[in-house]
């Protein structure tokens, strides 16, 4: 590990149950590594959950205890933190809402397509929604007159992502990040 004056970690989910499940998951995103002298926070994380009903092991909950402040950006995980492992860790908005519009089209290079009307579909558990997914994807056709649907899923850039979201008429999605 690098010689440094403090870690931080963050990111959507870090504290989901998967993570905890899996020592070579959550020793990254809990900083469980480097020297003790090395001060360690987290920035934004999330549950993925608003339950602390999942199983944490003993070694994940030392580092945890290990880390000086925890931000969360659901008021949920604040409770959760709580709950269970008796941290009061703080709320802070999501970082996607750090930066206006602009900063992200200047970084990324996003630009405006052509006036083509399409729907964007991202989903995660798309299985378990397919149904539901399509009955939504039928009635934004409709409102919209989009006959077009991309689906958005892994094998994209980011800067592809963004500009698929920033382009469409309609987003359909059951993730709010």
């Amino acid at each position: 590990p690098p010689d440094c004056d403090c870690m931080i970690s963050g990111s959507d989910q870090i504290f989901h149950e998967l993570y905890f499940s899996n020592r070579n998951r959550y020793i990254p995103v809990l900083l469980g590594f480097g020297s003790p002298k090395i001060k360690k926070f987290v920035y934004g994380a999330s549950f993925g959950t608003n339950e602390a009903n999942f199983i944490v092991p003993d070694a994940a909950k030392e580092m945890l205890l290990e880390i000086k402040n925890i931000s969360v950006r659901e008021t949920s995980g604040c409770r959760i933190l709580k709950q269970k492992f008796g941290i009061d860790g703080f709320w802070v908005p999501d970082p996607t809402f750090l930066l206006e519009e602009r900063d992200y089209v200047d970084f990324f290079h996003l630009t405006k397509l052509s006036k083509q009307k399409y729907i964007a579909v991202y989903t995660l558990g798309f299985d378990r929604l397919r149904k539901l997914c399509d009955s939504a994807i039928a009635k934004v056709k409709r409102i919209y007159g989009c006959e077009e649907v991309h689906i958005l899923s892994a094998g994209i850039s980011l800067s592809e992502w963004l500009n698929e979201i920033r382009n469409a008429t309609c987003v359909v999605t059951n993730s709010f990040h």
